[in-house]
């Protein structure tokens, strides 16, 4: 045998060592995968309204993170800042569209309820492949977005 190939053999042995290893150790495992796999949150979707109705530009933001699907709500204040005021994770981790008022979209914002004030629409599947339109209301006695009950839809 050629030097060569014997560099060759011991070479490939030492990468077939450290495949399983990697593959044993559970947080060798996550390291390596944190590699290819980004972390980092990607904004899905984004919509600004004054749903308050006091003058305020809201901006809901609909995000997908390692840990699911969210809908971020924030108040723009000036100089480019602003302030966190509800995160929302939806029940199901796969993005869906509906269409609404002739186009597709993943958020919308519609007052479905009747109370002057919109709520949030946001399609998502769950593991089912089965869809889900996840509708969220502001109670303004708790200051919170609450999932909106089905029959309270068009009182």
């Amino acid at each position: 045998m050629s030097k060569l190939y014997k560099s060759l053999i011991i070479v490939l042995g030492l990468i077939c060592l450290g495949l399983i290893l990697t593959v044993s150790v559970q947080s060798w495992r996550y390291n390596l995968r944190g590699l290819f796999i980004s972390e980092a949150p990607k904004v899905l979707s984004t919509l600004q309204k004054d749903s308050f109705n006091d003058g305020r530009t809201i901006v809901f933001a609909k995000v997908k993170t390692s840990k699911g699907l969210f809908i971020q709500v924030y108040e723009k204040v000036s100089d480019g800042l602003s302030n966190s005021l509800a995160d929302i994770r939806l029940p199901d981790s796969t993005d869906g569209y509906f269409h609404y008022r002739g186009q597709a979209t993943n958020l919308a914002l519609e007052d479905v309820d009747g109370d002057g004030r919109p709520e949030i629409l946001a399609p998502s599947f769950d593991a089912n492949q089965v869809a889900h339109l996840n509708v969220y209301t502001y109670n303004s006695a708790t200051q919170q977005f609450e999932p909106l009950s089905p029959d309270a839809v068009g009182n």
